[in-house]
């Protein structure tokens, strides 16, 4: 302890008792200490609103209260001062209930001398400094980790407002280079085509016929040229998206599909309007769907693809299902196998960055299922 006196509040109505007390703390040559005395509970309470005391000497047999109640209403309104309870009582029952109710030490009235006083008040008063010092850093830490979660969290919007603009950026350049291959490339090419169909048509006959193959044979090459250029741009942005609408482009990309995959069914059912499907949404909506359907190609080995679009309340609901392999939906989340995962984290991105939520289940026997919802 330091070389401050301690501050003690004993609160005792026995004149001899009070004496003793204040006889046996003056002998000690360990603590320096001033000590306030009250006989009534109602007293010392006004002690405590006045005053801070570094300890409180309890007698629990009061004019104006008894028994365990005078220690409950201390603590009612002091906390934080250390109480010894000093009691004519030998009881053990009382005594394990005082210490549990937050009593730093039971001592029992003739049973307990100078060093064993001395001692208690010296341990509690330590203990009530070491526990605020050990709230102090509990304190700290707690603002520290409130800093730090408010740090995380405005980063992470941060985050969450640059991913969404990179996306909204990726498709305004998507839709660009779309149309420049459409009104540029395209055009060019099919103008080319328009060109030496006509030049072979008013060709003079003495073009040999050699030269004429020739030239007649580029014909189909540049007619596959358009049609590459036309899918690569469909691929990038789908013209139909912005003319037409959403459930258009599911009908028109499911066609698509199964062209070109034939040995897979896609069954859709779509039961909304157009006007319920948010602008926003629609370019998420169909980037969703290629994905998936992307996937099921490729590593599914399903022949049935079920597709849902409905609107039920307030909320757009998705779903793709199919009936091939399934996969370890974990697993493939897995940060070291981010390029398995790919799409799916792209998926769950774009739900998640447009105010939905994204749940993927598959099962190897029952194959994929992925349902998507968003509120509106």
């Amino acid at each position: 302890m330091d070389d401050k006196p301690a501050k003690i509040l004993l609160i005792e109505d026995n004149p001899a008792d009070a004496r003793f007390v204040r006889e046996i703390l003056k002998e000690s040559s360990f603590l320096r200490f001033k000590l306030v005395h009250r006989v009534r509970l109602e007293e010392a309470l006004k002690c405590l609103r006045e005053a801070s005391f570094d300890v409180l000497l309890l007698d629990l047999s009061l004019p104006d209260s008894h028994g365990i109640d005078s220690f409950n209403i201390i603590c009612t309104q002091d906390q934080t001062v250390p109480i010894i309870v000093l009691t004519g009582l030998n009881d053990e029952e009382l005594a394990i209930k005082l210490v549990r109710a937050g009593a730093q030490d039971y001592l029992v009235k003739g049973q307990f001398d100078n060093n064993l006083l001395t001692r208690s008040i010296r341990y509690a008063i330590e203990r009530k400094k070491a526990e605020e010092e050990l709230q102090k850093h509990r304190d700290h830490l707690e603002m520290l980790v409130e800093e730090r979660t408010a740090e995380l969290t405005r980063l992470n919007e941060q985050l969450q407002s640059l991913s969404s603009q990179l996306l909204t950026s990726q498709e305004k350049e998507r839709k660009r280079v779309a149309q420049e291959l459409h009104d540029s490339v395209g055009q060019t090419l099919s103008a080319l085509k328009y060109s030496v169909e006509s030049a072979l048509n008013q060709a003079s006959k003495e073009v040999s016929v050699k030269f004429a193959q020739s030239i007649e044979s580029l014909i189909p090459k540049i007619q596959y040229a358009v049609e590459e250029v036309d899918k690569i741009g469909k691929g990038l942005r789908p013209s139909v998206l912005d003319d037409l609408g959403i459930i258009a482009t599911f009908s028109w990309f499911c066609r698509e599909f199964e062209e070109t995959y034939s040995d897979i069914q896609v069954k859709r059912k779509i039961t909304l309007k157009e006007a319920d499907v948010p602008d926003s949404l629609k370019v998420v909506i169909y980037r969703i769907l290629q994905e998936s359907l992307n996937n099921t190609a490729k590593h599914s080995k399903a022949d049935l693809v079920g597709i849902s679009l409905k609107k039920t309340d307030s909320t757009i609901e998705f779903s793709i299902k199919d009936n091939g392999n399934g996969f370890d939906v974990v697993n493939t989340l897995l940060p070291e196998n981010n390029k398995c995962g790919l799409g799916l984290i792209s998926m769950l991105k774009r739900a998640e960055l447009s105010g939905g939520s994204l749940v993927i289940h598959s099962d190897k026997e029952r194959g994929t299922a992925i349902q998507v919802s968003w509120p509106v």
